[in-house]
């Protein structure tokens, strides 16, 4: 019945949403636009032109209207697409654990869930992430990491190897006898950050060179496998 109802809707033009203000429709074949506003195999990897798409004939002179848009694709639930400052914050206010709350949006986590699965804390939703939160919520809360002790030791291992990584820098200037020597910062930030959420954040205890030379190049290869 849900389908017959979006596609009378649909035919007949009806705003599915209610209030005072509403948002305005994006209709499937318009010209101008960089693609089609919905997925498909020829867009699918371009979801910033997908987003354009919403918004390139939104000239409403309601501003409301010109940030907030809707579509309807074959009968399916419409869906709702928002630029409006004011009703994502309120979205992201409403999202959380908390009974009657919107669940969390986990489409910028797919690359993570094909490694974790789709039951790790970074990507669960509903009933299993509420409750994977609330176990977290005591070691990872505020009032168990922002303490003064906690941010004095992230600057000792910050000031220490930094130095000792300057050290490295000076030597190899010197070495190539050239007035300038560029760095990657990248490589440098990388075993730098890890180190501090290894050692500090979690307790562990790893070598910066093993860190470097090994748990770095292990993780850029996994992240790239998430993104690719």
């Amino acid at each position: 019945m849900r389908l017959f109802k979006n596609i009378w809707q649909q035919i007949m033009d009806i705003n599915p949403f209610k209030g005072d203000v509403l948002p305005s429709r994006v209709y499937l074949f318009e010209r101008g636009r960089p693609c089609l506003p919905f997925p498909h195999l020829l867009n699918y990897k371009t979801p910033l032109a997908l987003f354009d798409a919403f918004y390139t004939n939104a000239k409403s002179p309601d501003l409301f209207e010109r940030d907030n848009r809707y579509l309807y694709v074959m009968g399916m639930p419409p869906v709702f697409i928002t630029r409006d400052p004011a009703v994502i914050r309120a979205v992201l206010l409403a999202t959380g654990d908390k009974p009657g709350q919107f669940d969390r949006d986990t489409t910028p986590m797919t690359g993570i869930a094909r490694v974790t699965g789709v039951n790790s804390l970074l990507y669960a939703n509903g009933k299993v992430w509420r409750k994977q939160k609330q176990m977290s919520a005591g070691p990872f809360g505020k009032g168990s990491l922002f303490q003064p002790e906690e941010f004095h030791e992230f600057e000792k291992t910050f000031r220490k190897t930094i130095e000792k990584r300057l050290i490295v820098l000076r030597d190899a200037q010197k070495m190539s006898k050239k007035n300038i020597y560029r760095v990657e910062i990248e490589q440098e930030i990388q075993p730098i950050m890890l180190e501090m959420l290894v050692n500090n954040f979690f307790g562990g205890s790893v070598e910066y060179k093993e860190l470097r030379e090994r748990y770095v190049p292990a993780l850029v290869s996994l992240i790239d496998y998430m993104i690719t």
